[in-house]
């Protein structure tokens, strides 16, 4: 909550809480897929290292421990639609 509800908001829906820079609307995590990898390592890397500059998602490498970004992507299983 403290760090991803501002821009995919507090259900994980991709309901900005922020204008994102560019007109890009944030990701909504509880569909099924996501574009930039829907398997639990690409969803790590994509936390940690950032998906820039097309989506302004920023790096939490060096921000977040790497357990606490693995809780995030295990949190996003729990939000997730069924695929």
């Amino acid at each position: 909550m403290k760090r991803c509800v501002m821009c995919h908001g507090p259900k994980a829906d991709g309901t900005p809480q922020i204008l994102i820079e560019g007109g890009v609307s944030p990701a909504n995590l509880t569909e099924s897929t996501y574009i930039y990898g829907t398997a639990d390592g690409q969803i790590f890397t994509n936390i940690k290292t950032g998906i820039l500059p097309n989506l302004n998602m920023p790096t939490w490498d060096g921000v977040v421990p790497d357990t606490d970004i693995w809780n995030v992507v295990n949190f996003l299983r729990t939000v997730r639609q069924p695929g």
